[in-house]
């Protein structure tokens, strides 16, 4: 499925119409235009992160090991974590992706922790067990994608 996939990510990206592309999609967006996706050598990133978006802090939930490793060109990195170099990146004003879940809250976490664990450090599940009542950005990021979506384009 992976071809017919980028094939239409190519063919939104020409069509000038408005993408947004979450974890998977963050990566395969990147991938199809040229970017470098890899399993990342330290390991999973699993439960609320701190992501810096163009100097605004944001706590959001991630489950990845895969990450976007070199942008394509002519995206902007606009979102990064300790974790995650190009957590977040902007293809003019037209594709937007990141690799958190604005979609998960905690009980989502919770249930990939219980289903997921053994794939993942202990330490890192522990920590992401720790974190699970604490507040997201999830609202926020929702309606900032709610105003990509509906912005008016040339």
């Amino acid at each position: 499925f992976i071809p017919p996939l980028e094939e239409l990510i190519h063919a939104i990206h020409a069509s000038g119409k408005p993408l947004i592309g979450i974890c998977f999609g963050h990566q395969i967006i990147a991938q199809a235009l040229g970017g470098t996706v890899a399993k990342f050598d330290q390991g999973w990133s699993v439960g609320r992160v701190e992501y810096d978006m163009k100097g605004q802090k944001f706590a959001l939930n991630a489950w990845h090991q895969d990450q976007v490793i070199q942008p394509p060109k002519g995206a902007e990195t606009i979102g990064s974590s300790s974790f995650c170099a190009h957590a977040a990146l902007a293809y003019g004003d037209q594709i937007w992706t990141m690799q958190p879940h604005p979609e998960f809250e905690s009980p989502a976490i919770d249930g990939l922790i219980q289903y997921k664990s053994g794939a993942v450090e202990v330490d890192r599940v522990e920590h992401a067990k720790r974190q699970l009542s604490a507040a997201n950005n999830n609202a926020e990021i929702g309606k900032k994608m709610a105003d990509f979506f509906m912005k008016e384009r040339a």
